[in-house]
């Protein structure tokens, strides 16, 4: 079901860069009529190079209406923009209904009591080889192996 409280506006123009290379510029704007609030999202899609321009557009359109989707439901998980901590709530979250109760608690007192305290201030995409590294030397001595 449909949230009708939700206005969408998409808009999808085509670059061609210098190189001959094909991109899309989409912009996702949804307005939420209750709240008066809007969110707006700009996407840079690549569309398989080899596709004829029609092809290329159906990609682009079917990429706008997926982010679309994602956006109306909440479901973003924006790297730049979200901390690992509210990732990791919503994360637990989608696999609540998915996993065993028992599993699921596992799951919660792990990554509140170990990982969210250690990560939870980086943003996801600025979590980077090293900041893992340090983290699971943090873990080494403090946890058997077969627990990391």
């Amino acid at each position: 079901m449909e949230n009708t409280d939700k206005v969408n506006k998409t808009s999808i123009k085509k670059n061609v860069k210098k190189n001959g290379e094909v991109v899309y510029r989409i912009q996702i704007t949804l307005y939420d009529k209750v709240t008066h609030k809007g969110n707006a999202k700009v996407l840079t899609f690549k569309p398989n190079q080899s596709s004829t321009p029609k092809q290329q557009e159906k990609e682009a359109q079917k990429y706008a209406m997926e982010w679309e989707d994602k956006l109306k439901r909440g479901e973003s998980y924006e790297g730049e923009e979200m901390s690992f901590a509210d990732f990791a709530e919503k994360w637990l979250e989608s696999r609540k209904e998915d996993l065993a109760y028992s599993t699921y608690i596992g799951y919660v007192q792990i990554v509140n009591n170990k990982i969210v305290p250690a990560l939870g201030r980086y943003k996801v995409a600025r979590i980077k080889p090293p900041v893992i590294e340090k983290f699971y030397k943090s873990l080494v001595g403090n946890l058997a192996n077969g627990s990391i």
